[in-house]
């Protein structure tokens, strides 16, 4: 059975709410361009920042399973560091704006870099995920499975709408799955709550994300499936977390095995008026 990671940002970041980050830590904070520093702040950790009109919050998600700790630079500056495969930082508040993305082993130069995504355009009082994901060294059985492997970054938008209450009696969340497999064909995702199924993907490609699915908050059934039927993960107790935004990435475990692991990325949902949404199963007690 697969093993999971739960990397809860909300109830680690919190306490850190207005305080740069020290360059200890998997972030450390340099001006990523010339108006401010990201920081792990009050707006985008309980709010995805959208107290603050002019700012954007942006998470970094390292989902690739043979490249090693990695910093990356904003606009030429250092903003996070030695961030382990596997693992993401806190939503860190930027300036909306245009920034130039490098993404370099750790400790290395920009120079080295194994991402580089420019420009990357943030949008005031919205919120992305930028993910490294794919291969450094694809070793596919042909030349297009190694190019669709390939180590890129790709930018999820996060919701920034609130969960709707609908009256439930269970607080409810905003939950979504992304394909970050290497190799993967199209993958079809469900969450289970008792006898009853709810598709999270159908058919998702290698680096896409499913839509955002309204769910009540609990603990949950994940299965993973090959569109052919063949069952690749099934994970059996995934907490989603109430009143939250939370990605599920499916990733590959470490090089040279085929485990696959669960990195559950969540922060507080926004607060804006939401849209009509899908309605999960209710998790069992």
């Amino acid at each position: 059975m697969a093993a999971r990671r739960l990397v809860s940002i909300l109830s680690i970041f919190v306490a850190l709410l207005a305080v740069t980050l020290g360059p200890i830590a998997s972030t450390s904070a340099q001006d990523a361009s010339a108006a401010a520093s990201p920081e792990a702040t009050a707006g985008c950790t309980a709010n995805l920042g959208l107290v603050r009109s002019t700012k954007a919050c942006v998470a970094i998600v390292h989902a690739s399973p043979d490249a090693p700790a990695v910093d990356v630079y904003l606009n030429g500056e250092v903003a996070v560091t030695a961030l382990v495969p596997g693992s993401a930082t806190p939503f860190l508040e930027l300036p909306a704006g245009d920034y130039l993305v490098q993404v370099v082993p750790a400790g290395g130069t920009v120079e080295e870099a194994l991402i580089t995504v420019d420009p990357l355009t943030i949008v005031a009082a919205r919120a992305y995920e930028v993910v490294a994901l794919g291969v450094v060294a694809p070793s596919g059985s042909s030349s297009e499975i190694e190019a669709a492997a390939e180590i890129r970054g790709v930018v999820f938008d996060v919701t920034t709408y609130a969960v709707p209450s609908s009256g439930a009696d269970l607080p409810r969340s905003w939950v979504r799955i992304v394909h970050a497999i290497p190799y993967g064909k199209a993958i079809d995702a469900a969450l289970i709550a008792g006898d009853v199924a709810m598709p999270l993907a159908e058919d998702l490609e290698f680096g896409s994300a499913g839509d955002y699915l309204e769910s009540p908050a609990g603990t949950y059934r994940l299965t993973v499936s090959a569109t052919w039927g063949e069952n690749l993960l099934d994970e059996p107790a995934v907490e989603i977390a109430p009143d939250a935004a939370t990605t599920v990435y499916v990733v590959m475990g470490a090089t040279g095995t085929t485990r696959l692991d669960l990195l559950v990325v969540t922060t507080a949902a926004a607060r804006l008026p939401a849209p009509e949404a899908t309605t999960a199963a209710t998790p069992t007690a």
